[in-house]
């Protein structure tokens, strides 16, 4: 039986520091949006994209994504 190989990615947001969310109970539940950068976002979007578009390239056979709310 053939085996697959699959291209995974959680997609995070990782421009949050530890000092970031030490005002917070919970980075996952508390930390407000408005310390999201939509210009980071963007690269990082078009990142993960020119890796799904490399993983393709290379042969994998598919691509795996994970969407978080509120991942740091």
């Amino acid at each position: 039986m053939p085996v697959e190989v699959f291209w995974f990615s959680e997609q995070p947001y990782g421009h949050v520091k530890d000092e970031d969310l030490a005002p917070y109970e919970s980075g996952r539940m508390h930390f407000p949006n408005t310390n999201f950068d939509p210009e980071k976002a963007h690269d990082l979007y078009n990142n993960y994209h020119d890796q799904y578009a490399w993983a393709d390239e290379v042969g994998f056979d598919g691509i795996m994504t994970n969407e978080h709310h509120s991942a740091y």
